[in-house]
């Protein structure tokens, strides 16, 4: 993927005057180079005469200013003259060459369903004929083993798969990121868009580029037909694809103290849920979930509204009051949000969709907000009732007074693979999974027919 883009001048005449290395006429030479930003202060040559007085202009010249672009990794400032101009934010292609052979291949199928098995078994012999390792989870090998099923040439004992940390069987409670990131270089996923959310789960920072075969009822996040599974495939292990970069949120469980915070009214210390996340201590942040689609906060089984109060970086912006409200990516605006009445966005857009659900003012509408966004959603200690949270529907839990949700787009996008492009494939999708503004063409007006 191309660099962040960079502000910078633009105007005949206009040269540009950067601070590092690179410095030079607009437009030439190589690209800014990292530089500490300097700026003019009180004393230092080039001042006026008085407290905070700048320098004079040239005789019809124009005044020189400085811009300065900042994210939660980089700073870069540039020093010119002429117009504002900034390059397109949003990711237009991002091609993935391989520049190694794939080694390790992850496939995650649709668990106890014939059809998913079979395509399985296919995509392995396939990837031995390569000298490929295949993975699949503990719950996959133990339901072939169950089932008696056999891969051709009897290949079924080179399948591999990992174990818990406490050495039992089935999913880890924190699956071995680590250990996923640093072996697998390819996902396929088999079965339908919770599948992919399945595998999403499954890394917790880097994921390889995942290639999703659509064995589901819907389909919108799975773009290559079931019977493209070989030719596809074969593609995504020897040739360059185009990816698509979807954000993820980053989401963190915690106890708010301040204000109306403080201690919870229950001591501090929920419950766990299903054992998938630790109890949290007061002041302590939970293990972070990555979501592909949403976050959703809601009233759960009180017929109460609910409260929460919303925070964008660090700034209280509102307080809710409805039966809930999801935090959506733009992968996620066609669900849950687009239910709730959110904007449908392109998944190439970096933003995040807060929604309400059913709120009680008929002013609250939608927002979307810059990538950049912190949010922090709180439940009030003034609040009538808990609130409840889940992530992409799993590890449902209850918020009580005084804890919070932290959400912010991580940086470690969801590189799913394009059947031919980023904006081909989701019109496609609108258009074949959710019938999107498909009607009956009017007819046209015959010769010599009044309006």
């Amino acid at each position: 993927p191309r660099p962040p883009p960079l502000l910078s001048g633009a105007g005949a005449g206009s040269p540009a005057e950067g601070l590092g290395p690179a410095a030079g006429p607009l437009g030439a030479g190589p690209a800014v180079q990292a530089f500490r930003p300097h700026m003019l202060v009180e004393g230092e040559p080039g001042l006026g005469v008085g407290a905070g007085a700048l320098r004079q202009v040239p005789p019809g010249g124009k005044a020189l200013f400085e811009l300065e672009t900042s994210d939660r990794h980089n700073t870069v400032s540039l020093r010119h003259r002429g117009h504002i101009r900034v390059d397109c934010s949003a990711r237009a292609r991002v091609t993935f060459r391989w520049q190694e052979a794939p080694a390790t291949v992850l496939v995650v199928k649709r668990p106890h369903d014939a059809e998913a098995a079979a395509a399985l078994l296919e995509v392995a012999g396939l990837l031995f004929e390569r000298g490929i390792r295949v993975l699949v989870e503990p719950e996959t090998l133990a339901e072939l083993a169950q089932g008696g099923s056999l891969l051709p040439g009897g290949l079924q004992g080179r399948l591999e798969t990992w174990s818990r940390r406490d050495g039992g069987a089935g999913p880890p409670e924190e699956p071995e990121y680590s250990r996923l990131v640093q072996a697998v270089d390819l996902v396929v996923t088999l079965g339908g868009d919770g599948t992919v959310l399945w595998a999403n789960q499954l890394f917790g920072k880097g994921v390889p580029p995942v290639v999703s075969f659509s064995m589901g009822s819907l389909g919108f996040l799975t773009n290559f037909p079931r019977d493209s599974l070989q030719e596809s495939l074969s593609r995504c292990l020897s040739q360059k694809f185009d990816v698509s970069l979807r954000n993820r949120l980053e989401c963190h469980l915690t106890v708010r103290y301040g204000g109306e915070g403080g201690a919870s009214a229950a001591g501090g210390v929920p419950e766990e849920d299903d054992g998938a996340q630790p109890a949290l201590a007061d002041g302590v942040q939970a293990l972070p979930f990555n979501v592909m689609n949403e976050v959703v906060l809601d009233r759960g089984p009180s017929t109460s509204v609910v409260e929460l109060d919303v925070y964008v970086d660090g700034l209280l912006c509102t307080r809710v009051l409805g039966d809930g409200l999801v935090v959506a990516t733009p992968t996620g605006s066609t669900a849950y949000s687009m239910s709730a009445g959110g904007s449908i966005t392109h998944p190439g857009l970096s933003a995040i969709l807060l929604t309400p659900i059913c709120p009680h003012s008929l002013s609250f509408r939608p927002l979307v907000l810059p990538d950049s966004a912190v949010i922090e959603i709180a439940v009030p200690m003034s609040s009538r009732s808990t609130a409840w949270v889940s992530f992409d529907g799993r590890h449902r839990r209850e918020l009580r007074h005084g804890e919070s949700v932290v959400l912010r787009v991580s940086e470690h996008p969801f590189p799913a693979v394009c059947m031919n492009s980023t904006t081909n494939d989701w019109f496609s999708s609108l258009n074949q999974a959710l019938h999107w503004n498909l009607r009956d063409r009017m007819k046209a007006m015959q010769p010599g027919s009044a309006l």
